[in-house]
């Protein structure tokens, strides 16, 4: 008797790096980045007197979802920081997204509900929560000082944190990351936010499903793409 043949199964670790993000503020308020030091960011307006700063990039799957046939599932995707948040303005606010659909920020950044931006899996969104990978939103404060009028601080804190994302397995032929920071007012703050620099480490593994489940995985990945 032939011996049946076994799923093909590929375990990989998928990388990608986000560099640092450094904001000023001049002497009305108004952030910019840092020339130079900020490669591959770029500042959206529009979202009420806030200015949003978004870092895009993407993990090439082609070799694998489209010329193997194979499907990816994604065990966990973490947001390794080599520094810590410096955060001089009233408030620093950091979302990490990877998806396998691309996102057009400069309209999606713009959707809103009057006061909260709406995110890709959450209501009137044009993407859906099973095309979420992982979405994680961050909160910091400046901090207090600690001895008044000595300019002791305890620096930036953590105040809120959450998550989101369905992470269901994909057929796409990218996954795209992103990072956005917005911050809040202080005039002539050099800096006013620096954000680290971050890898972003998924342990994932390729697998050899049945045709039509394949086909079906990357016939859904390529409607959303368009």
């Amino acid at each position: 008797m032939a011996k049946k043949k076994e799923p093909k199964v590929m375990p990989r670790i998928l990388t990608k790096s986000i560099p640092s993000l450094r904001v000023d503020t001049d002497g009305s308020g108004i952030p910019s980045i840092t020339t130079g030091t900020s490669p591959g960011w770029r500042e959206i307006t529009g979202f009420g007197s806030q200015a949003l700063f978004v870092w895009e990039g993407y993990i090439d799957l082609q070799g694998m979802t489209v010329e193997q046939d194979l499907s990816l599932g994604i065990q966990a995707a973490e947001f390794q920081e080599g520094f810590i948040h410096i955060c001089t303005a009233t408030s620093l606010l950091v979302w990490d997204i990877v998806m396998d659909v691309p996102v057009n920020w400069d309209e999606a950044l713009l959707l809103n509900d009057g006061t909260n931006l709406t995110l890709p899996g959450f209501a009137h969104s044009s993407r859906n929560i099973e095309n979420v990978i992982e979405g994680k939103l961050r909160m910091y404060s400046p901090g207090i000082e600690t001895s008044a009028g000595a300019g002791v601080s305890e620096g930036t804190i953590p105040i809120q944190s959450t998550r989101w994302g369905v992470n269901v397995a994909t057929a796409s032929d990218r996954l795209y990351i992103s990072r956005i920071v917005t911050i809040g007012t202080g005039n002539n703050l050099t800096p006013a936010v620096i954000t680290p620099p971050t890898v972003v480490a998924m342990p994932v593994v390729f697998f050899e499903e049945p045709e039509l489940a394949h086909m079906e995985r990357l016939r859904r990945s390529y409607i959303l793409q368009q």
